[in-house]
């Protein structure tokens, strides 16, 4: 039956007005008035058409309860939840999900050997080399080396530090750029709500923002340009500014906020990255390092340290390759450098703050492959990277946020150290008389390098980050001599070694003082771990590292019996402190117990720290065991 349309002779206006109305379109009225005509217009539908969109209603229902059933079918709920989330954002249509149903079923039903040729865009896999598996719970247990330091008998303790603190400093609000949707990902996110996790990413944790060049980067993002920016260095950054930034349990596909995961954007970045048998852009090889910052987040150190040995070995294979001949070859040349020298500090940094280093079974490990000097073939690149990153740190720079500045400071600092410790490794003794040199460059070092960021920059999370890292690397230069007495008498190996502990300790405590830490570099927990176990190794050897100095306000947070475990406590009472809070302006604390608090702390939004918390309550306990049975046996005897 067809539509029949019933028009009311009297148009609104005349009905309301309940005026004599001629039906026309407009009638006489409102057109002498002026007014809009407008008249009721009532559609009747028959029987048929009702029934038709009856019966289409039902089949959606049908449909939509097969699309159901296939995502669920989907095995691995990340890869379910990333379909659920690509329905909802429309990059993914139900035919899509329908055909990647129907292809799984006939291979499961047919033969065992059949494997499909094509991935969903739901189960990709990444193809980079050297991805696996580890165990977060066995993340710090390298760090235990540092348990076997021990003192030299004729080195005197030092003596007490003062107490730390630094007053606060707001950070610059962030500015919205624009309302423009985000191409680069498929989240329904503006440009400026990107832009806003990635500047939160830059205040809290720059280290990343060293292995790429951002202001190519921001540049090619805001232009939808691949020469610098690309789909897998966009979602590892996402990725770990997500881990950073929004969570504080693991392994949740979507967040109770509503939030995507970290991990949605982690697998999404590998499965942007190219094979083996592909040539990657620069891009591509600048996610992988920060794809390894982020796996060493989530507590999966020999992922990590994988990823960083692929990073290293892309980037220099890359640099091998002839620069475009255009307008850009001065860009790209920028970021080789940049990059190549960051993956070199990147491999280092990680050898250097998971222990890997101080374990490995032949000094001369795999990462002597990418020294400058070494490069096959490199003499351009290494000529290109000391040209392009020999630091002028005498010369005042209009930006102090030089991402080529830092990432020159930081390889050069991370270099001596790394070459010291291997020396070390090799002959102790000619290692012994370097280490004085050394010593010097960097002190020099740290005096010229802050002297360049203190104007706009002293009070940062990162410049935290940077001195709490050199002090690590004094540490760590020094640890293989901490036992001998150098030379040059000035120099000594366990003073320089206490006061970096101290130093370590005390800035964690002034981050926490100024941030709290419940936002913190992934490094950080590492260095606070160390300088604790480092304490302890210096009293079994009999030698008191010495107590740190607290205000009360943070004193009692360790202070307090209710938050000490009995070997912490005991770690209190071994310094004459009574089971209860001493009330005075300032409290003691040992370095393994101070440690053990500022792991606690980080540990309740960075879950890898909770490993190394429980690692370092473990000593602690069986140090006080050991110490009991001592006394036990002294008495008994």
């Amino acid at each position: 039956m067809p539509l029949r349309t019933s028009v009311r002779v009297a148009c609104r206006r005349c009905r309301k007005k309940r005026a004599k109305c001629d039906g026309q379109a407009p009638c006489s009225r409102c057109e002498e008035a002026s007014e809009p005509c407008e008249y009721d217009v009532v559609q009747r539908e028959s029987k048929g058409e009702l029934r038709a969109e009856t019966a289409r209603l039902r089949k959606s229902n049908v449909e939509g309860d097969v699309v159901l059933r296939a995502v669920a079918s989907i095995p691995d709920p990340h890869m379910c939840k990333i379909a659920l989330q690509g329905l909802v954002d429309g990059s993914l249509s139900r035919d899509d999900i329908l055909r990647e149903y129907r292809d799984r079923a006939s291979d499961s039903s047919g033969p065992s050997s059949h494997t499909s040729q094509t991935q969903s865009p739901f189960s990709q896999q990444s193809t980079v080399q050297g991805f696996r598996q580890d165990d977060p719970a066995t993340c710090f247990e390298q760090l235990l080396t540092w348990r076997s330091c021990r003192p030299n008998p004729r080195t005197v303790d030092a003596p007490t530090p003062p107490p730390l603190s630094l007053p606060p400093l707001p950070l610059d609000a962030y500015t919205a750029h624009s309302r423009q949707v985000d191409n680069w990902t498929r989240t329904g996110w503006t440009r400026a709500h990107v832009r806003h996790l990635i500047d939160a990413l830059r205040t809290w944790d720059y280290l990343p923002f060293c292995l790429f060049c951002e202001d190519l980067f921001l540049r090619d993002y805001d232009s939808d340009s691949t020469r610098f920016c690309s789909f897998a260095l966009v979602h590892a950054i996402l990725a770990l500014s997500t881990r950073l930034i929004n969570e504080s349990s693991d392994d949740a596909a979507l967040l109770p906020s509503g939030w995507l995961s970290s991990q949605v954007f982690f697998d999404r970045a590998k499965a942007h990255l190219p094979d083996d048998s592909q040539l990657a852009e620069l891009p591509d090889i600048q996610a992988l390092g920060i794809l390894a910052l982020y796996r060493l987040r989530c507590g999966l150190e020999a992922e990590a340290g994988e990823l960083a040995e692929v990073f290293a070995a892309r980037v220099t294979e890359f640099c091998q390759r002839s620069p475009p001949e255009d307008e850009a070859r001065e860009d790209c040349t920028k970021a080789r450098v940049i990059t190549y020298c960051g993956a070199v500090s990147l491999i280092r940094m990680l050898s250097l703050v998971t222990g890997r280093l101080f374990n490995a079974p032949d000094p001369v490990i795999s990462e002597d492959l990418f020294s400058l000097d070494q490069l096959a073939g490199g003499t351009r690149i290494a000529g290109q990277c000391r040209d392009g990153l020999r630091p002028n740190l005498s010369t005042t720079q209009s930006e102090p946020w030089n991402a080529q500045l830092i990432a020159a400071n930081l390889f050069q600092l991370t270099e001596w150290v790394y070459n010291v410790i291997l020396s070390a490794e090799a002959d102790i003794h000619a290692a012994s008389r370097d280490i004085t040199s050394v010593y010097e460059r960097c002190l020099r070092w740290y005096k010229e390098f802050f002297g360049v960021l203190a104007p706009d920059g002293g009070r940062t999370p990162f410049v935290l980050f940077v001195h709490m890292y050199y002090h690590f690397c004094l540490l760590s230069a020094f640890r293989p001599f901490v036992s001998l007495t150098l030379e040059n008498a000035e120099v000594k190996p366990q003073e320089i070694c206490t006061q970096a502990v101290h130093s370590i300790l005390a800035l964690a405590q002034s981050y926490d003082d100024l941030f709290t830490l419940r936002r913190v570099s992934g490094l950080i927990p590492y260095f606070v771990c160390a300088s604790g176990l480092f304490s302890l190794a210096m009293e079994d050897g009999g030698s008191q590292v010495g107590p740190l100095r607290l205000r009360r306000g943070d004193g009692e947070a360790v202070m307090t019996e209710a938050d000490l475990k009995e070997g912490e406590l005991a770690g209190l009472q071994m310094l004459g402190h009574p089971r209860t809070p001493v009330q005075t302006s300032h409290v003691k604390i040992s370095p393994a117990a101070h440690a053990r608090s500022l792991l606690a702390k980080i540990g309740s939004t960075h879950l890898a720290a909770m490993t190394a918390d429980k690692l370092l309550r473990e000593q602690i306990a069986s140090r006080f065991r050991q110490k009991q049975q001592q006394e036990d046996e002294e008495m008994a005897g």
